[in-house]
């Protein structure tokens, strides 16, 4: 049974979003997905969101918790996990 997966990206600050930072984690994500023969069911995009915000106070961030009551996937993958935020033990 092929794995399904949702994807998570952040970036802060409008240099972040110059260098396409996102779309980079996204490559990267999709990437490693199709190397795992994972299927990715949904995205969700945090632009211009300091990691200082609480997870569950993002709008993607916040989506991403009720969609996953849904159980659409059993994985998030995130390109590096500082992009869920600052502490990470939080």
């Amino acid at each position: 049974m092929t794995e399904r997966v949702a994807i998570y990206a952040r970036g802060s600050t409008d240099e972040q979003s110059e260098k396409q930072t996102i779309q980079n984690q996204l490559t990267a994500c999709r990437a490693h997905c199709l190397k795992l023969g994972c299927e990715i069911v949904a995205e969700f995009l945090d632009e211009g969101v300091s990691g200082a915000v609480p997870f569950d106070q993002r709008p993607e961030g916040k989506r991403l918790l009720e969609v996953a009551g849904d159980k659409l996937f059993s994985k998030v993958l995130v390109y590096c996990v500082d992009r869920l935020g600052r502490d990470v033990v939080e």
